[in-house]
């Protein structure tokens, strides 16, 4: 076996055992099935919004960084073209002189 699948199948045995000791948790729980269903289900709305919070975060970060890196290439384009330090023109329009 190669490594990838060493990897896949740990992990695979991994999730396995975390869901068996999780339906034995529930299944030996001091609290009733509606108790637990409840706190499960505030559970996973706190894990929901903790996702959309990272994918969030993530969106504005990689704006951040696109917007950075437009920034840079616009810069690396002016000083290739040597037009002094003015940005060139958007590519696709035509520079109309005045």
């Amino acid at each position: 076996m190669n490594d990838r699948t060493d990897y896949l199948t740990w992990m695979l045995f991994f999730v396995a055992g975390g869901l068996a000791g999780a339906g034995g948790a529930l299944l030996f729980a001091p609290q009733s099935g509606r108790d637990t269903r409840g706190r499960m289900g505030r559970s996973l709305r706190r894990a929901g919004r903790s996702a959309r919070d990272l994918g969030e975060r993530a969106i504005r970060r990689g704006d951040q960084i696109r917007g950075k890196a437009a920034r840079k290439l616009e810069e690396a384009a002016t000083v290739l073209a040597g037009n002094g330090g003015e940005p060139s023109p958007p590519s696709g329009s035509a520079a109309h002189p005045r």
